[in-house]
This record gives structure tokens, sequence and C-alpha cells, in this order.
């Protein structure tokens, strides 16, 4: 059992599916989409099965679907009073050799191991800082040393973890796997909105928040501007930070340059087209989109924070800045730029071990708080 927050475009949801992949030469996966209700953009692997549950964390919801006397209603209100919701939530009848808490943003990390029945449990950690309240930080010290293992995605992942839970002994890292094929094959897409003559193609993949600071895309789009440099700046992705993007793109006269196309299907084929590669996220836990760029050759400008700087070490084509001025000033040298191929088993080798040593691992392993196999919470009586 695979359980994710939701399949939504971002690189929790993709690097899901290239493990769903992977895992189905050797396992039967289900994969639990916790939020089902959200859209979903990115597609599960042929030969996965999906599973849904019924009933719902929320006292409300079970109020209006079925009403004050109804169980349904007294154990989502059970669950709520001990701030616990996720116990209102069925348990997956089905037993499993290994249950999986892809996510790490929602409840489900508690419900897999409260609710699931499993040899061996796996949770993954995929930010690069810890920036949860205090209620949700006391919960993660409860549960995360139930777990047979944490797997962070980068050592900067591991060290996040790490610092916020100096006791919590069972974390290892375990980085992203991509579909390098299927990115090669998406990458072919046409890709209209880089037409003929727009000057220098430039990219940049992710979520429109602040980890990310897109705003110094605009930031160095106007240098650009003034420099005289044509150029054409893609920008994929939403977030909470679309809309005062638009408007300072609109503010500094760069409709034409900055061009914001939201979340897509096909991020690839911007990818392919592309001329230079660009970040200026604070921080990153596995660094996905840059891993993918390196698939197809290339040029990357990142901000010179530690995940980059180790994508520097192991991959080709990358450049760290520290302002906007020195951005810019590698973009205007881009196209004169020697490509050189990163081997792309390079950037699979380590997670494929990982996956490996995870799906062939004993049960019971270090973190293991109680009998392998039995959910914290078994009956529907213990909310009572």
């Amino acid at each position: 059992l695979v359980a994710v927050d939701s399949l939504m475009m971002g690189g929790i949801a993709k690097s899901l599916a290239a493990f769903a992949a992977y895992c189905r030469e050797t396992c039967d996966i289900d994969v639990l989409i916790w939020r089902s209700s959200l859209p979903e953009e990115v597609r599960l692997p042929d030969g996965v099965n999906r599973i849904c549950l019924p009933g719902t964390e929320s006292v409300r919801t079970a109020y209006k679907s079925r009403g004050v006397l109804s169980r349904g209603f007294a154990v989502s209100l059970c669950g709520a009073l001990r701030k616990k919701r996720w116990l209102a939530v069925p348990r997956i009848r089905k037993a499993y050799d290994i249950a999986i808490a892809y996510s790490h943003v929602s409840n489900l990390k508690y419900y897999v191991i409260d609710r699931v029945r499993a040899k061996r449990k796996y949770a993954f950690y995929h930010h690069g800082a810890y920036t949860f309240p205090e209620s949700v930080k006391r919960l993660d010290a409860e549960y995360y040393p139930r777990y047979d293992r944490v797997f962070a995605v980068s050592e900067a992942a591991r060290t996040v973890l790490r610092e916020a839970f100096p006791a919590l002994e069972n974390v290892s890292v375990l980085p992203n796997l991509i579909d390098i094929e299927g990115i090669r094959q998406s990458a072919k897409a046409p890709c209209p909105e880089y037409p003929d003559g727009c000057g220098i193609r430039l990219l940049t993949v992710g979520r429109l928040s602040p980890e990310k600071d897109p705003l110094r895309i605009v930031e160095t789009a106007k240098i650009l501007d003034a420099q005289g440099v044509p150029f054409r700046w893609i920008v994929v992705g939403d977030g909470e930070l679309a809309g005062a993007m638009k408007e300072t793109i609109l503010e500094n006269g760069l409709r034409e340059k900055v061009i914001p196309v939201g979340n897509q299907e096909n991020p690839y084929r911007f990818m392919g087209n592309c001329d230079c590669y660009v970040q200026f996220s604070r921080y990153e836990a596995d660094p996905l989109t840059v891993k993918e760029a390196a698939v197809l050759g290339k040029p990357m400008a990142l901000t010179g924070i530690p995940p980059f700087r180790d994508c520097s070490r192991d991959l080709r084509n990358v450049t760290l800045f520290n302002d906007e001025e020195e951005a810019a000033s590698l973009i205007r040298k881009i196209r004169g730029m020697r490509i050189e191929e990163t081997d792309p088993q390079v950037i699979n080798r380590k997670a494929r071990r990982g996956i490996d040593a995870l799906l062939h691992a004993k049960p019971g392993g270090a973190g293991s708080k109680q009998k392998a196999g039995t959910p914290a919470n078994d009956r529907e009586e213990d909310l009572r």
C-alpha cells in the first residue's frame, strides 16, 4: 500500500508515479489517495490498483451526510475530541506486506500507523524545511518513531528532520526516482509558447510559493529587459504567489516577456524546448526539476543553496548564482555554454538501490515501537 495526499501536479505526485512504476515489476501495488476530491493531474502507471475509502475526517461533513444519530457522526466526533480525526476514517480491511505513507503533509502518516495492517511501515519526508505548527510537531514526534524507517529524500531533508526531532533514530536517505524515458518522450511534444525569434528561451517549473521565491524571476527579467536582451520566460506552476506575480509582471511591462502558464499536464514540452532552466529556491528537499532538466541536457542557473550545490557536483551544465545580477549575467552567456551530457543512470542509481533494500528488508526495523502488523487502534471501540 502506498498512501499519498493527492495527485495534484508536483514533485511528490510525480515521484510517486515513478516509484510505483518501478515497484510494480515485483509487487502488487494499491495506491490510496487521501484527498480524493482534489484535481488529479498526475496519472498513475498502468497495473497499479487505486483504492478509495468511505468516511470522512470532518465532523461537519459527517453530520450533513449521515445525521447526528449516525455511527459515522459519533466516530467523527470521538476522533475530533481526541484530536485524532483520522481515527474516524474506516480501517483498510486488507493486510499488506508493506505500507508506505508517501506524503508528509496530512493525517495519512498517522492513519497508516493507526488504521493499516502491515508487516512493515515506512514514511517519506519530501520537504527542505520543517514549518509545521507545534500541534503537528507533537504528533510527528509521537508517530515517526513508530515507523520501521522514515525516508528523507535528500541529506538536506534528513538534516531538517533530525534538527526538528533530535531523538529520532530511524531516518535514512532515499532520493526520488524519476521516469527518464517518460521525460524524454514527453519532451518531444511541440511547444508553440516559444515562437521563433523570441530570443533566449527560459524556463522555471515549481510551485509559486515563498520557498521557491518566484518573484525573483521578475526582478531578473527586469535586468535582462533593461539590457536589451531578447528573451521569453515561461513559468510553469501555481500557488499562493500567482496573483502577486502576475501583478508584478504587469507593473513592470513584462507581459510579453514573462509568461505564467499555471500547472501543465506535460511540463516537459517546455523543458525540451528551452535554452536554460532557472530556479530561485530558498530551500529544497530533493530538486526533482533540476534532475529532469539534466536528463534533457539543459543548462541550468540555480541559487547556491546546499541541495543545488550537491547537484553541481553530480550533474553537468549546472551554474550557481547569488543574486539577480549574477543570474542575468549567466543567462546572457547561456547560448555560448559548452553542453555536457549527464549520465541519466547516475540520477536514479541510488534511488533504485534504496527502493530494492526497502522492498526486501525484514519486518520489525530499528524504528518499530509496536508489533509488526498490529495497528495501534485496531477496533472502533478504541474510540470510546
